[in-house]
């Protein structure tokens, strides 16, 4: 892949993850959009240390630093989604089960989502 189509394609992902960024404002996923614009933030500048815009005596180095910090920032941020939204998204899908079930008939069938798929 030629060096401006890597660094039009990482720009425009920042571009897109602050623009989530700014449009989950005040809602309750304003800290995860935040961390992942700070991550594509961080490899975009990767990207441009890699391909060597700047004269550094080490690009790579720098770019592997940013690389690093930007996954760190994924990394917070799936914990703090992962341990906030499971529980809740569980809850809510086994009350709307529950009513579901409550709604039926005995000689209705009743398709159920499970982790194999539908039975």
């Amino acid at each position: 892949m030629p060096t401006w189509t890597r660094l039009a394609s990482s720009c425009t992902l920042v571009l897109a993850a602050w623009s989530w960024y700014l449009f989950t404002q005040d809602t309750s996923l304003t800290t995860f959009s935040l961390l992942i614009a700070i991550g594509m933030t961080l490899g975009c500048i990767g990207d441009l240390l890699l391909a060597e815009l700047f004269p550094l005596p080490q690009p790579a180095l720098g770019g592997m630093a940013a690389f690093g910090l930007g996954h760190i920032a994924y990394i917070v941020t799936l914990l703090l989604f992962g341990n906030q939204y499971p529980r809740d998204a569980q809850r809510d899908f086994d009350k709307q089960a529950e009513k579901q079930k409550a709604d039926l008939d005995g000689d209705d069938v009743i398709l159920c989502h499970t982790e194999r798929g539908l039975r």
